[in-house]
């Protein structure tokens, strides 16, 4: 059969080796947090939808507040996700806001 309509979005995946940063590249980013925050998305464009899905250790998705640091993740808590959990995210042209999470 065909796919016809919806969104496909392609999938890349990173390692938070060192570093509390990755830039966006695709729709879908598979995230292993290898014992590193998360609280910083580089590269988005304003209007921009990014899933986050965890891979390997837990993932800590550190909260900002509105109007705080450029490319920094508005979700009105900190979230401790885990593998298999999913996120997502739209970029208002300064930072990351969240929609959405899923804990699954």
């Amino acid at each position: 059969s065909t796919f016809t309509g919806g969104t496909i979005l392609p999938k890349a995946s990173n390692t938070l080796t060192s570093s509390d940063t990755f830039a966006v590249s695709r729709g879908w980013h598979e995230i292993d947090a290898d014992g590193n925050p998360l609280t910083t998305i580089t590269g988005g464009t304003p209007g921009q939808i990014l899933l986050i899905t965890v891979a390997g250790e837990d993932l800590v998705v550190t909260d900002t507040a509105v109007g705080g640091g450029a490319n920094t993740i508005v979700g009105g808590v900190t979230l401790d996700l885990s593998e298999g959990d999913t996120l997502l995210l739209m970029f208002d042209g300064t930072q990351w806001r969240k929609i959405a999470h899923g804990d699954n």
